[in-house]
This record gives C-alpha cells, structure tokens and sequence, in this order.
C-alpha cells in the first residue's frame, strides 16, 4: 500500500504522470487486496483525468466499482473513489 499512498502524494503534489507510474506499480505488487486495487483505480483515474485521458479514468473506475459490486464494500478506497467520480 505504500505505493498506493506514494501514487496519491504524487498527484496532490502536481505530476498525474508520476502519479500514474505509481499507481500501475502498486497493482503489480497488490496481490488480493480489494480495498487496495479501489483505492489505486481510483487514484489512477484522477490521475488520468488530470492528464486529459477520461477513457482511461472510466476503465480505472469500472474496475472500481466492479471490486465493490462483489465485495459490497471495502475498508479502503471506497472513499477515493468518490473523490474520482466527483472529479469525472
């Protein structure tokens, strides 16, 4: 989650690009954490409509709220992912 955290710093602080590297990072290293890939599609797609990419941002926000459809919730992400939609 570290990366994922590291992701959402990077975009506060004004590089959506870098942000986005970071975000492709902690997927790879996620494993089977639900609430984690939330809030990393969610930090993704606000980076990617920073960047001007709203198709990406859509792809990174299904996979978002197909997470929640099977969980019906998680402890994490659930919140950045209303940021992002908010965002979109």
């Amino acid at each position: 989650m570290s990366r994922a955290y590291l992701a959402r710093i990077t975009l506060w602080a004004g590089d959506p690009r870098e942000s986005q590297r970071l975000a492709d990072e902690a997927l790879t290293g996620m494993g089977a954490n639900p609430g984690g890939r939330v809030f990393v599609w969610a930090t993704g797609a606000r980076a990617l409509l920073t960047q001007d990419d709203p198709v990406g941002a859509a792809e990174d926000l299904r996979r978002s709220d197909e997470t929640l459809a099977l969980r019906g919730a998680v402890e994490e992400g659930e919140s950045e992912l209303r940021l992002a939609r908010r965002a979109a």
